[in-house]
């Protein structure tokens, strides 16, 4: 999932280097540029970027505090197992332990 919002992301700011003036405007006369500006402008396209990639860069945000947070469960889990190891081990060792003491006993 974080891979697609990556791939999502990079498309977003490729697309807005495409947007940049086409070399066709520059070789036609200053009145067509003129136009395609005022299009883009009407547009509003680099604030739609901007806010794409801002929506974007939460998204990943988010996925990260997500990744983050199963990561520390596993972690947490894992503890738990090895507490528990422990604690059979020490109950095992203190039935060993009766056992030598009831054996001098008797």
């Amino acid at each position: 999932l974080m891979g697609k919002v990556f791939l999502q992301k990079s498309a977003v700011n490729l697309l807005s280097s495409v947007l940049d003036t086409p070399d066709f405007f520059w070789r036609m006369p200053d009145s067509l540029q003129a136009i395609y500006d005022k299009v883009c402008e009407y547009q509003d396209l680099d604030a739609r970027i901007e806010l794409i990639n801002a929506r974007l860069q939460i998204i990943q945000k988010m996925l990260n505090i997500w990744g983050d947070h199963s990561h520390h469960a596993r972690i947490s889990r894992l503890d738990n197992i090895i507490i528990l190891l422990v604690l059979i081990e020490v109950i095992m060792a203190g039935f060993q332990v009766v056992g030598l003491i009831f054996r001098k006993v008797s």
